[in-house]
């Protein structure tokens, strides 16, 4: 991937390659974003089928985000001043203590899904703050592009191949055997995502965290960041609703994983086609 960047006056047309650990954080990354693939699609599909609510689904996923904000707010004196690698593990570890504990309960999984979003939020927040922390530090601008090209290369073929291989696994499958069997992988690929990630070097901590400095830079007039809030926002919104709703309605239309893998493998192909077009 050709990237672009400013440096003085000059203008380089390519980047420096990614060193190792830059790639070994995108595998870190790409294990994430193939555990999530392959269980989170279908996790509202699971609440859905035991318990035939979208209001418990929607205080799941209310709970699994405010949770996931508060972490990267409260979290973010620990990674600023002291180790942000450790945050980074225990995201991952917490993750996959999340589809475990969904795998041990079962059905049951309805009856707590309050705590289940706390957790689920816990681990969200403590591994993607410390990795948007971690990745800047890694890269450099002549190469960030090219990072972040590689991550959404990663995630939307993620989005292409493993859904549907999840879809056919649960319709191949009596019961509920079919969603054991992806709850499993999932929990075993975040353990290697963990194992992996102590090859990640400890970065050492620099100045320190304010509490409230986000909250200063929303209130002073002009500062960009309070237009980059707002697309946050919509992001939100997006990721919040859509992502799990969309997914729920096609298979309450349908009523076949399959073709809720599928409909994951279209969107998904057209992501990653326009995330070259825009990236071009």
């Amino acid at each position: 991937m050709r990237t672009e960047s400013f440096a003085g006056d000059g203008r380089s047309g390519s980047g420096p390659a990614l060193d190792k650990q830059a790639v070994l954080l995108l595998a870190v990354q790409g294990l994430i974003a193939i555990a999530t693939a392959l269980s989170g699609t279908f996790l509202p599909i699971y609440l859905w089928k035991a318990s035939q609510s979208l209001a418990l689904i929607g205080w799941f996923h209310s709970t699994l985000y405010t949770v996931s904000g508060l972490t990267f707010w409260i979290a973010g004196k620990w990674v600023k001043e002291h180790n942000k690698m450790n945050s980074l593990r225990l995201g991952i570890v917490l993750s996959g203590v999340f589809y475990f504990v969904i795998l041990l309960l079962g059905t049951r999984a309805v009856t707590y899904a309050i705590p289940l979003g706390v957790l689920g939020g816990l681990g969200q927040g403590f591994f993607w703050l410390a990795y948007n922390v971690v990745y800047f530090e890694i890269t450099e601008p002549a190469n960030r592009d090219r990072f972040n090209g590689w991550t959404g290369l990663i995630a939307s073929g993620a989005g292409i191949v493993v859904p549907w291989i999840s879809g056919f696994i649960i319709t191949a499958s009596t019961g509920n055997q079919g969603y054991s069997i992806i709850y499993t992988a999932s929990a075993i690929i975040f353990g290697i995502a963990t194992i992996l990630s102590f090859w990640l070097k400890k970065r050492e901590a620099a100045g320190r965290y304010e509490w409230l400095y986000g909250f200063r830079q929303l209130k002073t007039p002009g500062d960009p960041w309070r237009r980059v809030a707002l697309a946050i926002v919509a992001q939100g919104i997006r990721d919040g609703v859509f992502m799990f709703l969309v997914g729920l309605l096609v298979f309450m239309a349908t009523r076949n994983e399959q073709k809720l893998g599928s409909f994951s493998l279209i969107t998904s192909l057209l992501a990653l086609i326009s995330f070259w077009l825009i990236g071009r």
